[in-house]
């Protein structure tokens, strides 16, 4: 089993059916408050709960990938431009698997990264979920701290 070092960056929602929803959902909240908030704080409201949905693999999306397998040199994978952008994610997600296979030469791959368990791992598995860009199980199952790492 080689070491796979890894990390990933995420944005928010580009869906503006989802973007809609999130203002929609703002809106009728702050209509629920006894006193209501003026427009900039509403927009604020938005923004902020717009910009929480890079940390849901459910809604957000991934732009980079970059790992390192054992000691070898930084590869980075990047969601391509001008492309639609869940087409370009699942571009980005096989690409990263099918290089990371070549890269692993047959071998199983343990993920290692900062929160690599609580928060890359599910938000790859989401993503690759939501794209159809399936990965590797020893990348993207559900494990809990206290589960052995190493999945075929």
């Amino acid at each position: 089993m080689k070491r796979v070092f890894i990390d990933i960056e995420t944005i928010p929602t580009t869906s503006p059916e989802e973007m809609a929803d999130i203002a929609a959902k703002v809106i009728a909240e702050n209509a629920a408050l006894k006193k209501p908030h003026d427009a900039d704080e509403v927009k604020r409201r938005v923004d902020e709960a717009h910009r929480k949905t890079s940390l849901d693999g459910a809604s957000g999306g991934i732009v980079v990938i970059a790992a390192a397998v054992e000691d070898g040199p930084v590869v980075s994978w990047q969601r391509p431009a001008g492309v639609d952008d869940n087409e370009g994610e699942a571009t980005t997600l096989r690409t990263f698997r099918d290089d990371i296979g070549k890269l692993l030469n047959g071998e199983t791959g343990l993920l290692i990264g900062h929160n690599a368990l609580g928060f890359d791992r599910p938000f790859l598995r989401h993503r690759s979920i939501v794209s159809g860009a399936w990965l590797p199980a020893w990348m993207t199952a559900a494990l809990k701290p206290w589960d052995a790492v190493d999945v075929d």
